[in-house]
């Protein structure tokens, strides 16, 4: 597993610290089922993922106001859709149909799983739709820590894709929004992006499984409790299937 750098210390500090105090605070209770509805008498279910994910950001957000978070003064944005290109112009978020980096291990995996995700949501054929317009409701991270209206690495600091465990979560799920990360922390010039560090989470009753990447290479995973943050040592799993 590759060594972090001191800026991605930064970023898995506050997004470590925010996870701790969602798990303090909060989890119990958004994670307790509870009946809804009068016309779904007697149905359970947990509290929408946006809630949660709504909790961690609010305590990223509170967090990068202390001064001990001094060393990241950036923007933080929930579900930002997005971006200025060279022309200075703004545009939705996208992805290519296909992979433009030479030599890449992940070569068009990401952008596939990006592309089948879409698929799987639409529940539709889309071979005759033009993809462009398809990709581009499909990047929308769920946080990012960021310079607005900026792009590069000197501006994109951390994306996060949050996942809540629930029965009848599939692979594919967690596939695309690990694919999104994949591609968000992509160094290749065309995509605009290169966040410095992408975070693939998975809300989990007691405690949140993480997996940190970048340049499209997962660093390493950790478990991140209310009180203690575990690391996941590489040869206890296989880090490209984990959380599958």
């Amino acid at each position: 597993m590759t060594k972090l750098i001191y800026e991605h210390k930064q970023y898995k500090r506050l997004l470590f610290h925010a996870l701790q105090l969602f798990y303090r605070n909060d989890a119990s209770a958004l994670f307790g089922k509870s009946k809804i509805r009068k016309e779904e008498r007697g149905k359970e279910k947990i509290v929408n993922e946006r809630a949660m994910v709504g909790c961690v950001y609010r305590y990223m957000w509170c967090l990068m106001q202390q001064k001990t978070y001094n060393g990241i003064e950036s923007d933080i944005d929930i579900e930002y859709d997005r971006m200025i290109k060279d022309d200075l112009r703004y545009y939705e978020k996208e992805v290519p149909y296909k992979c433009s980096k030479k030599d890449c291990e992940k070569k068009d995996k990401c952008i596939h799983e990006i592309i089948a995700g879409i698929q799987r949501r639409r529940k539709k054929d889309v071979s005759n739709i033009e993809m462009c317009d398809i990709i581009k409701t499909a990047v929308r991270p769920d946080v990012i820590v960021h310079n607005r209206n900026q792009n590069g690495q000197s501006n994109n600091g951390l994306v996060v894709e949050f996942k809540k465990e629930y029965a009848g979560l599939s692979d594919g799920d967690i596939a695309f929004d690990k694919a999104k990360v994949y591609y968000f922390t992509c160094d290749e010039e065309s995509t605009h992006f290169h966040y410095k560090i992408g975070a693939m989470v998975m809300l989990r009753p007691k405690y949140a499984d993480v997996l940190l990447i970048s340049k499209r290479n997962i660093i390493c995973g950790y478990k991140v409790y209310a009180d203690k943050v575990e690391k996941i040592k590489a040869d206890a799993m296989e880090l490209e299937t984990y959380l599958l």
